[in-house]
């Protein structure tokens, strides 16, 4: 009896750490894996609200098939303040911070390092005195590793950026415009800066034209194969009315030339109107591809404007897309894995006022599809992607929400592979593509653009960053 109990009891036991076994390798595949196919979430859209205005700028998406959301919040910390929203693969909030250095504070942008950390850019400042670049690293937990401010300190400059990315060397490169006052004129110029891999500061120029109706900003910054950049962005130098597109590329030092003199091509793309790129990327073929909005041809009123071009910066093929009675702009651009792409921005051509719009184009730029999200009040994308899976995501801002509707909330959508988010309602009103007749601008002289250090006046700075705990709850969801 007592022999049986003992091999009744063993057998139990063996049976117990089998099924543990088992369970645990289950576990740890799921977690491993957390795109697999039986186990992805449904499409969604979801807010993140406060009790005051606060809005989404930059998102890209963990590891674990979560998202990381930075923009800014005036419902929590001080003056408005730097939030960044850690989510699960379900929108689900599992951290949130902000982010303050005593003054005003907005995230541009958002990147994840390789060392599973993330790079933050934005700004610092007041409008009534000035604005400098900040820079934030952050380790995957949320917490602080280092923070840099640039620019001027004094006066009334105005130094932004748009965008931080993390170089092949492991430093970063933050791309924007800057009057810092060092020309008799206080047109604004294209502001690059190199920092290393603590974000100090090895370079920095200013680029554009020493006139004070000439001014110069920029958007969007991507590293060559050659460890070169690419700078995309806008120009008055070549339209007295408006403004154009302007690319350039530049060698890993910052310079528009090679050793011998020889200027690395640059060029305008533009008509009679307001042109503009917002958003570019490397393309597998060597070349580029650019997203941004005009109204010098195109549909009606202003359209998303969309260019192919090759590794001299010629054009391969350029689209305009919108509709006759609305307005239109392209904030973000991506690559899908099918080789086509994925543009978002805003269309008033939907629900009514501003809406997010999301654009799926293959590799032609033809439309495979388009959705508009949004309701009557203001909505708006200010980025999208791609997720690991094959649907996509898209942040931005929306007046949906539970707790009020006066002001904006971040919005996040998750949507399926046909552009769906769940119950929600989509307006997929027709929308036009056409080729618009761009003017191209290739400068004949190596002198039509200047390369300037900057001021002495504008330095490195590293300010006191404070991190709070927020408290925003989940509003609006769908399904």
């Amino acid at each position: 009896m007592k022999k049986s109990n003992k091999v009744l009891m063993a057998l139990c036991c063996a049976i117990s750490i089998l099924t543990a076994f088992f369970s645990g390798c289950y576990l740890a595949n799921e977690q491993d894996n957390p795109f697999d196919p039986e186990n992805l979430p449904p499409a969604f859209a979801k807010t993140y609200e406060g009790t005051s205005g606060d809005s989404g700028y930059g998102l890209c998406q963990t590891p674990d098939g979560g998202y990381i959301i930075a923009g800014g919040t005036s419902s929590f910390g001080t003056d408005g303040d730097v939030w960044v929203i850690k989510l699960d693969k379900k929108g689900t909030i599992q951290w949130q911070k902000s982010l303050d250095s005593g003054q005003d504070e907005m995230a541009r942008s958002v990147h994840m390092t390789r060392d599973g950390g993330f790079i933050i850019g934005g700004n610092r400042g007041n409008e009534d005195t000035l604005y400098q670049a900040w820079v934030v690293k952050l380790d995957a937990e949320g917490s602080v590793e280092w923070n840099r401010s640039f620019g001027t300190v004094g006066g009334n400059m105005y130094d932004t950026i748009k965008d931080v990315i993390q170089t092949s060397d492991g430093g970063y490169m933050f791309i924007g415009s800057t009057n810092d006052g060092s020309f008799e004129f206080n047109s604004s110029d294209i502001w690059i800066g190199k920092l290393d891999t603590d974000g100090h500061l090895q370079w920095q120029y200013r680029y554009g034209h020493q006139d004070s109706n000439m001014d110069d900003v920029g958007h969007s910054v991507i590293e060559t194969t050659d460890g070169g950049y690419i700078v995309a962005g806008e120009t008055k130098a070549y339209d007295v009315d408006g403004t154009d597109a302007w690319i350039m590329k530049m060698t890993a030092a910052g310079s528009i030339a090679l050793g011998g003199g020889t200027p690395l091509p640059r060029k305008a793309f533009g008509g009679t109107g307001n042109d503009t790129v917002n958003s570019l990327i490397a393309t597998d073929d060597g070349g580029i591809i650019c997203a941004g909005r005009t109204n010098s041809f195109g549909a009606g009123g202003y359209d998303a404007w969309v260019i192919k071009l090759d590794i001299n910066l010629s054009i391969e093929w350029q689209k305009t897309y919108g509709t006759a009675a609305g307005n239109e702009s392209a904030s973000s651009i991506k690559a899908c894995l099918d080789g086509g792409y994925m543009f978002t921005g805003t269309t008033t051509a939907g629900h009514g006022g501003d809406d997010i719009w999301v654009v799926k184009l293959d590799s032609a730029g033809s439309i495979q599809w388009q959705k508009a999200f949004g309701n009557a009040n203001h909505d708006e994308a200010q980025t999208g992607i791609q997720t690991a899976d094959g649907w996509f995501a898209v942040a931005g801002s929306t007046f949906y929400g539970d707790s009020d509707t006066t002001h904006n909330n971040v919005w996040l959508l998750r949507l399926d592979v046909d552009g769906d988010a769940g119950s929600m309602a989509i307006n997929t009103n027709a929308l036009s593509s056409s080729p618009g007749s761009v003017t191209i601008t290739t400068p004949a002289s190596g002198n039509d653009t200047d390369r300037n250090p900057l001021s002495s006046g504008m330095g490195e700075y590293d300010p006191v960053c404070t991190v709070g705990t927020t408290s925003a709850v989940t509003g609006i969801q769908y399904p």
